[in-house]
């Protein structure tokens, strides 16, 4: 008797493990995603080095809901949205570490630029290096986001309503004008000059 009663209460457990995993579509994952921007006053559309930019301290905290969000869509059911979806994700933290370098870059401030009005001096050298550091990192993850976004929007052509909720054309995010050329001049400055006038060889991807 015992044995059979504790069959009946395993048995709601054992049906909803059997399951299968629900659809899951790309445009309610965007639709989530959006709210998500909401709370961390974030917007995959108007996001832009160097433009509107996600505070520092909200970056990490982000990041973090990210991956729960990931965790969720994991156990939905396989399919092209989903796979778009994941694609997406990775570009938005990319996105997000482009943005959470190029914050620390700049909080290093003039003293890390070769450009400085004051001058340079070797004895800054570290002040320089931590720049090329966190502006190398942006530039790698903020060209990584915009590789990505073009096979999204390219090999997904497929998924309902994906081009058009990311963006074509006119309608792309801000942050295509991410002024990543002018980052790789910074490095470019920064390497050369500490290679010249300090014997410090960077090397950066």
């Amino acid at each position: 008797m015992k044995k059979r009663y504790l069959w009946l209460l395993l048995l709601p457990f054992l049906i909803s493990s059997c399951k299968a995993p629900q659809p899951y579509s790309f445009v309610q994952g965007f639709q989530d995603l959006q709210l998500l921007d909401t709370q961390f006053n974030a917007s995959f559309k108007h996001e832009r080095l160097n433009g509107t930019i996600i505070p520092l301290d909200k970056i990490d905290i982000f990041l973090a809901e990210l991956d729960k969000f990931q965790g969720n869509v994991e156990k939905t059911q396989d399919s092209r949205d989903k796979e778009a979806l994941f694609l997406f994700l990775d570009i938005r933290r990319d996105m997000l570490l482009s943005q959470k370098n190029y914050h620390l870059a700049e909080n290093i401030g003039d003293i890390g630029l070769v450009t400085d009005q004051k001058g340079f001096h070797c004895a800054e050298a570290k002040y320089l290096l931590d720049t090329v550091y966190y502006f190398n990192l942006s530039f790698i993850h903020g060209r990584r986001a915009l590789f990505d976004l073009d096979d999204l929007l390219y090999k997904y052509q497929d998924v309902q309503q994906l081009q058009e909720l990311v963006g074509l054309n006119q309608n792309k995010t801000a942050f295509y004008k991410s002024p990543l050329d002018h980052l790789k001049n910074i490095i470019r400055d920064n390497t050369d000059t500490l290679a010249k006038n300090c014997r410090i060889k960077v090397v950066t991807n």
